[in-house]
């Protein structure tokens, strides 16, 4: 950013005058304050716009009379010692305008000249023989940490970069990136301590796993399932942050169910933390495993002259709904197929086999029971799967029997469908050429994307809520009887990230 001052006249008049600019200082440019979200008792008395790479110049006072922080007496209009001027490095929304619809906002680097005016107390010299002179209360905008930066454009800072490289925000505003990351730090942590941790009935932990600094890592994604909202995000081997998240979970006890995926991660980190009544195998990721089993042994079969056959006909092997019938064309098909992949055809009843958990009105236990003492015929993801289902047996059939029926597709596709964007915003972060290179560093820089990045720009872009969930649900859920006409059903599609003023919540259907 320039270091060129615009206008010294302007500065230097209205530092000689020692007095309280007035409504006619001011007037002219009250337009100008929607433009750069000062707080109330400021006013904008000089303007100059953007040109050439300068930053847009706002000469900025304060026009209500403080107290003296030692009696509290409220100054006199006269009492003025001296006044002075400080340049704050600030922002300003440019409003873009559209034919038809509402005008969106562009946020630029400013440069605030604050005048500042410095105090003397009357009432403290009658008693004290001292005018404790005091320079104005300015805390509403800067803080005494870093008086070149504006809180408000900290704050901006700290949301921006969740969702933009710290380099490139730091390039933009001519700041150090150890300064936004700084106010990174200080939005996640806000955003921590304002999330609503209560009445989570139904608890959704599943295992999802990154690639954080060049490793391999499993991370718990933690849902609250009746809402449907991504509540936390954090690493297994991360002690610390699972104590933080068992710890901000006030009210355990008003926990009724938790849902896992079924590898030993997830299901052991539930098992440790909470009664294994309440816990379930969900079977979201039981249908993954099975799919990819089949996936497995599809490959290399490219060369065989029976391909066309295999690839034409392939989504009636790679269906999860229901079963074929077996008086339907499309069984006559799929058996053809069968007989010209033998292996394939084991695999696919191996997964019919497992579906058929979910599928069938009765007799889980056993269904689960044979699957698991049935041949795997070498497929290694029915091995692990094998492995997986025989420790965590009941949890597994707990589920298929209390949830047998009911139409939960929607939730589970958005669970399954959050791993692709998590996995792009882990390798997206690899590219980074942050300041920070450490890997519990980068993956708090993962996880503030991933809960707030990616809340504040899918709340922007599309609306919040899901839709309404599925009578079976409710029966199941019945003692929270919530519905979405009672909550907010649009997103504020024309408000710009940066007048997030709370914690932004996301909904997975939206990720």
């Amino acid at each position: 950013m320039s270091t060129k001052r615009p206008k010294p006249e302007l500065s230097a008049h209205f530092i000689r005058e020692k007095r309280i600019l007035k409504a006619a200082d001011t007037a002219k440019y009250n337009a100008r304050l929607k433009e750069i979200d000062l707080p109330d008792d400021y006013a904008v008395y000089g303007y100059e716009p953007s040109k050439g790479g300068i930053p847009a110049a706002y000469w900025v006072c304060k026009q209500s009379v403080g107290k003296c922080p030692e009696c509290h007496t409220r100054y006199l209009e006269n009492a003025i010692a001296s006044v002075s001027e400080s340049k704050l490095t600030h922002y300003c929304r440019v409003e873009i305008p559209h034919e038809g619809r509402k005008p969106t906002y562009e946020i630029h680097p400013a440069t605030l000249y604050l005048r500042r005016i410095r105090w003397l107390c009357y009432n403290c010299y009658s008693k004290q023989k001292t005018y404790n002179a005091r320079m104005q209360d300015d805390s509403k905008l800067v803080d005494k940490e870093d008086k070149k930066l504006t809180l408000q454009v900290k704050e901006h800072l700290g949301q921006q970069a969740m969702h933009m490289e710290i380099n490139t925000l730091a390039e933009i505003f001519d700041i150090s990136p150890h300064t936004v990351d700084k106010c990174f730090d200080k939005a996640v942590d806000k955003y921590d301590k304002e999330r609503d941790w209560y009445n989570i009935s139904t608890l959704g932990l599943y295992t999802i796993t990154l690639n954080v600094q060049g490793q391999q890592a499993d991370c718990c994604l933690c849902a609250n399932v009746d809402t449907e909202k991504l509540i936390e995000f954090f690493l297994y081997e991360d002690t610390k942050a699972a104590e933080a998240f068992l710890s901000k979970l006030k009210n355990k006890q008003n926990i009724q169910r938790v849902f896992t995926s079924i590898d030993s991660a997830a299901f052991d980190f539930a098992k440790t933390n909470f009664p294994i009544e309440t816990i379930m195998v969900d079977r979201l990721n039981v249908r993954k495993r099975l799919l990819n089993g089949l996936e497995t042994v599809k490959k290399g079969n490219d060369d065989s002259k029976n391909y066309p056959l295999l690839r034409r006909n392939w989504t009636l092997l790679d269906n999860d709904d229901e079963a074929i019938p077996t008086n339907s064309k499309d069984y006559i098909l799929l058996k053809k197929v069968l007989d010209a992949f033998p292996r394939i055809g084991v695999a696919y009843w191996l997964k019919e086999a497992g579906m058929d958990i979910y599928r069938k009105l009765a007799g889980q236990c056993k269904l689960v029971n044979d699957w698991i003492l049935s041949d795997k015929h070498n497929i290694l993801p029915y091995e692990q799967l094998q492995q997986c289902m025989t420790q965590a047996k009941e949890p597994l059939v707990r589920f298929a029997e209390q949830y047998n029926g009911v139409d939960r597709s929607r939730y589970g596709k958005a669970i399954l469908a959050a791993e692709k964007p998590l996995m792009n915003c882990a390798k997206s972060n690899e590219k980074s050429k942050s300041a920070r290179w450490s890997r519990a560093a980068s993956f708090k820089k993962i996880r503030a994307r991933v809960l707030y990045g990616a809340a504040m720009m899918a709340n922007y872009f599309a609306a919040q809520e899901p839709n309404e969930k599925s009578h079976e649900e409710y029966a199941i859920h019945k003692e929270m009887y919530f519905t979405t006409v009672d909550r907010i059903t649009t997103a504020k599609i024309n408000t710009p990230a940066v007048e997030t003023d709370v914690a932004p919540e996301i909904y997975l259907h939206n990720f």
